[in-house]
C-alpha cells in the first residue's frame, strides 16, 4: 500500500507555522559561469556558497560566508565580508573589501518609511528583499513565504497561499514515516511552472536539513540546498531589527554611502551632502554596489533623510551572540 502524507504529519505541522530564525548557516549550490563578452560563457563550474543569517519578526540579516572560486568573481581579500539585512526603519547592504587600508567600503541605505523616501522602486530595496527570499526559502523548505495555517491536505494533494495571496497546487508523490520525500507544486495562474522539490532527513528530526530544488526560477538546474545548523524561537532583545553597526563597528571609514530614495540613488559627500547618481543597472551584491573610491573625512549630511538614517544606522547596539 502507497503511504500518504497525513494531516498528522511533523512537516504538516512545522511549515503551517513555521518559527523564527535566530541563527541559521545553510549552504546553496551554484552554477558559476564565467566570460569575457557579455552573455558570452567562456568557463563553469558547479559549487556552492555557504551563508549564515536570521530571520526575526523585527528584522533580518544574511551574510555569505564563502565567495565563488577562482576565476568566477572579484578575488576574496582579507576580512572581506558582505552583509545585508532589515532594521525597523531601513533596508541595507555593507561591502567591506578587506583589511587593507586602501580596500573599498560601501554602505547603502533605503528607507522602510515612505515620508522619507521608501519605495517599491528602491533599487537597495528590491537587492536586500532577494536575499530575505533567500533566507525565506530555507524557513519554508523550498516553499515561497506561505501564510500559516494555509495548507490544505486531500489524500496526495494539496492547497496552500502564499502571503501575497497567490494559491499554489500540488501532490505529494513519494512519503516515508510520515514524512514527505518528493513533492512538486505550481501556481494556480501558471500551472506550467511546476516547482518539484526532494527531502532528506537527519534521524530523529522531522524537517529536513537537505533538499534539492527545480523549478523555473533555477532555469531548469537542480538546486540543492543543505541546512547546516539552525537555532529558531524569537530573540526578545532584538526589538528594532539588524543594523550595520551590529557587524561593523568603525562605520566612520566607510568611503561610500548610498542612498535611495523614492527610486532615485543619491551618493553622501563630504561638506556637500547628497549627489544624484545617474540611474544605473540594479546592483548585484557585494560588489556592484561599489562606486568610485572616495577618501571622507567626518560625513556632513546636508540632507535630511541621510542624516535620519545614518543616525538610526549608527545609535543600534551590538547583539549578545
Amino acid at each position: 500500500m502507497v503511504e500518504v502524507l497525513t494531516t498528522n504529519s511533523p512537516f504538516l505541522r512545522y511549515l503551517n507555522n513555521p518559527p523564527w530564525i535566530k541563527d541559521i548557516s545553510f549552504r546553496v549550490s551554484v552554477h558559476f559561469k564565467a566570460g569575457r563578452i557579455p552573455g558570452h560563457v567562456d568557463r563553469e563550474e558547479w559549487g556552492s556558497i555557504t551563508y549564515t543569517g536570521a530571520l526575526q519578526p523585527t528584522g533580518f540579516v544574511l551574510e555569505p560566508i564563502t565567495f565563488p572560486p577562482k576565476g568566477f568573481g572579484p578575488p576574496a581579500m582579507t576580512g572581506m565580508r558582505t552583509v545585508a539585512g532589515l532594521s525597523d526603519s531601513y533596508y541595507w547592504s555593507a561591502y567591506w573589501g578587506g583589511d587593507s587600508l586602501v580596500a573599498e567600503r560601501a554602505l547603502t541605505l533605503s528607507s522602510t518609511h515612505s515620508d522619507l523616501g521608501g519605495s517599491d522602486k528602491n533599487v537597495g530595496q528590491i537587492a536586500v528583499q532577494a536575499f530575505i527570499k533567500s533566507i525565506e526559502k530555507q524557513r519554508f523548505l523550498g516553499f515561497p513565504n506561505l501564510r500559516t495555517n494555509s495548507i490544505k491536505l486531500r489524500g496526495s494533494s494539496f492547497q496552500a497561499r502564499t502571503a501575497d495571496g497567490d494559491i499554489l497546487i500540488g501532490n505529494v508523490l513519494s512519503v516515508s514515516n510520515d514524512l514527505p520525500l518528493f513533492l512538486r507544486y505550481h501556481g494556480e495562474a501558471d500551472s506550467a511552472a511546476i516547482t518539484t522539490i526532494h527531502y532528506r532527513y537527519a534521524p530523529n528530526n522531522p524537517v529536513p536539513d537537505y533538499f534539492e530544488i527545480t523549478s523555473r526560477a533555477t532555469k531548469g538546474e537542480t538546486q540543492t540546498n543543505w541546512i547546516e545548523k539552525v537555532e529558531f524561537g524569537v530573540e526578545p532583545s532584538l526589538t528594532k531589527g539588524y543594523a550595520p553597526s551590529m557587524f561593523f563597528t568603525n562605520l566612520d571609514t566607510f568611503d561610500t554611502v548610498i542612498i535611495y530614495s523614492n527610486g532615485n540613488r543619491y551618493q553622501l559627500k563630504s561638506k556637500v551632502g547628497m549627489v544624484a547618481l545617474p540611474d544605473g543597472p540594479m546592483p548585484e551584491l557585494p560588489h556592484s554596489i561599489i562606486s568610485r573610491k572616495m577618501t571622507l573625512g567626518i560625513l556632513i549630511f546636508a540632507a535630511v533623510i541621510g542624516w535620519l538614517l545614518l543616525r538610526q544606522v549608527v545609535k543600534r547596539e551590538k547583539p549578545k551572540l
